[in-house]
């Protein structure tokens, strides 16, 4: 898809937020009021370029004819190398000192992020980590990737 403007983000975002809230899309009066615009005119315009970019459909004749177009996540390729940041969670940090300790080597606690997040390669957690992850089992972590840096 085509990428979206700054601003049409955010109208993009309104209507989203607007149709998880209330069930149902805004008319554009009252978009124009969720983005700020003084007439339904300047908010038919986003409307029709989010529609030209393909992120809605609208129905024509329907005040709260507005639908979004569900967005597919983008493929992020990765390697076994690339950096990943994690949240371990209780099971997570028990694993981890079992890990160290079949290794023989005393346990340290990795360094965390103001948010609480460590600092891997991707290889090293899906080695460490990868025989606690299945079905029903308790969370050991939270994984974060920053797509900024991709």
């Amino acid at each position: 898809m085509i990428e979206l403007t700054s601003r049409q983000s955010e109208v993009y975002e309104a209507i989203k937020i607007h149709i998880e809230k209330v069930g149902f899309p805004p008319t554009l009066i009252e978009l124009a009021g969720l983005i700020g615009c003084s007439s339904q005119n300047a908010a038919a315009e986003h409307v029709k370029a989010l529609k030209k970019k393909g992120y809605l459909t609208t129905a024509s004749g329907a005040a709260r004819g507005i639908s979004l177009i569900e967005q597919k996540p983008k493929r992020l390729p990765m390697g076994l190398n690339d950096q990943v940041k994690i949240k371990l969670f209780e099971p997570g940090i028990e694993h981890l000192k079992r890990h160290y300790q079949e290794l023989n080597i005393p346990y340290e606690a990795p360094k965390v992020d103001a948010d609480g997040y460590a600092t891997m390669t991707l290889w090293y957690v899906m080695s460490t980590f990868g025989d606690i992850l299945f079905n029903g089992a308790p969370h050991a972590f939270e994984l974060a990737i920053d797509l900024e840096a991709k």
